[in-house]
């Protein structure tokens, strides 16, 4: 579908219902579920959650992932913050 389909010539622009009407006119839809073999399911996605049996980690784990950093008071909003870092190794 191109913009052009998007714009008419008496009022500019689509309504909603009839650009809808447009979109759902192009598209096929999915068959709602599919059983295949594991092997042809390859890039697919699945149609539910499949949860685990096991806890994995068995432990307590809790990731961190980057650094948070701040000054001791919160400055006022557009303030430039009164300290600096450099990141390296």
């Amino acid at each position: 579908m191109s913009l052009d389909a998007c714009v008419t010539a008496e009022t500019g622009l689509l309504s909603l219902q009839e650009a809808l009407g447009r979109i759902l006119a192009d598209i096929d839809p999915l068959p709602r579920r599919e059983n295949l073999p594991l092997k042809a399911a390859l890039g697919r996605v699945l149609a539910e959650d499949v949860p685990s049996p096991l806890d994995l980690p068995p432990f307590a784990n809790s990731a961190m992932d980057g650094y948070a950093c701040g000054p001791p008071i919160r400055p006022r909003a557009g303030a430039v913050w009164p300290w600096s870092a450099s990141v390296g190794r």
